[in-house]
């Protein structure tokens, strides 16, 4: 197959799982230009209506002679469209109006290292000495990129509850990485990740009404539609759908790792889009964390 790794395996959930962090990293600078112009929560439930669309259009096929396997699996899908559409959204944005970016990021990078351990809690997922290696290295790229160069900066983060907030989120998301596992495997992915968006979707409605009652409304221009057209279809929509497709394939240890990449493509759109300037930290941190997703994911006993 062309899309063959050197080792014999598909490229292809690789990519899924690279292009899906690399989505989710282009909401902060892209959420950076709209936050006067369209209210977060308005922003959730929004790009999610625009995701069930594009999702529903891929899924209409398979879901005619796919919808008493999806029936069946109900209570899967109810959790894990709860876990990831209805309460991560609105828990992470809540977390982040009471902590500071260098908090969220360096408890956010923890994301894997906790994958891993309820993994293998939770369904005896093995983990291999090389895959530990490659996490910690990729988590002390991340600590290096958020710290700006001064990792012993890391010390001095003062814990509040905004960052417990995030830990809930990140415990959320390795949760629904991990149950995915309990959906059956012949369900399409198209199908699984539009039952999620429409399971989830109705638990934001609440939080935008309250945020409309305050005064915060979407201020519509052709800016503020290409926006959330955008967040729909990439972010949401396809985001979702490839790292679905991701942890089917590699499991959710090895696809946790990709998480490390976000702060990543964060920096490198920053850098490339909001004028930041390129310093000696982002290089250094960006080729750690490349080589600790590279070392976790080319190891051979982790392979499916």
């Amino acid at each position: 197959m062309s899309d063959a790794t050197p080792g014999g395996r598909s490229a292809t959930p690789y990519l899924m799982l690279t292009l899906a962090c690399l989505f989710w990293a282009s909401v902060f600078v892209l959420g950076r230009a709209t936050r006067d112009t369209i209210p977060p929560m308005s922003l959730t439930v929004l790009r999610h209506v625009v995701a069930a669309g594009v999702l529903l259009a891929l899924a209409w096929r398979p879901l005619r002679t796919e919808w008493c396997l999806l029936l069946a699996s109900w209570r899967w899908v109810l959790v894990l469209g709860l876990m990831a559409i209805g309460l991560f959204p609105a828990l992470l944005l809540l977390a982040l109006a009471r902590t500071t970016a260098l908090n969220g990021s360096l408890i956010n990078s923890v994301q894997p290292v906790m994958t891993v351990a309820l993994a293998y809690l939770a369904i005896r997922e093995p983990v291999s000495p090389r895959q530990a290696a490659g996490i910690l290295l990729s988590l002390a790229g991340v600590v290096v990129i958020a710290t700006r160069g001064a990792p012993g900066a890391a010390g001095a983060i003062d814990l509040n509850t905004g960052d417990l907030l995030v830990m809930l989120c990140l415990f959320l998301w390795s949760l629904y990485s991990i149950g995915l596992r309990h959906v059956p495997a012949s369900l399409s992915p198209s199908v699984l990740a539009l039952a999620i968006v429409l399971v989830g979707l109705p638990c934001s409605v609440p939080f935008m009404v309250m945020e409309m009652a305050s005064g915060r409304a979407v201020t519509f221009d052709a800016a503020t539609f290409g926006a959330i057209v955008y967040f729909g279809v990439f972010p949401s929509a396809l985001a979702l759908l490839f790292w679905n497709r991701g942890v089917a394939a590699l499991g959710p240890n090895r696809s946790a790792i990709f998480v490390h990449l976000i702060p990543v493509f964060g920096a490198i759109m920053a850098i490339a889009f909001l004028g930041e300037a390129p310093r000696p930290y982002h290089a250094v941190g960006i080729a750690v964390v490349i080589a600790g997703v590279w070392l976790t994911t080319s190891s051979r006993r982790a392979g499916p």
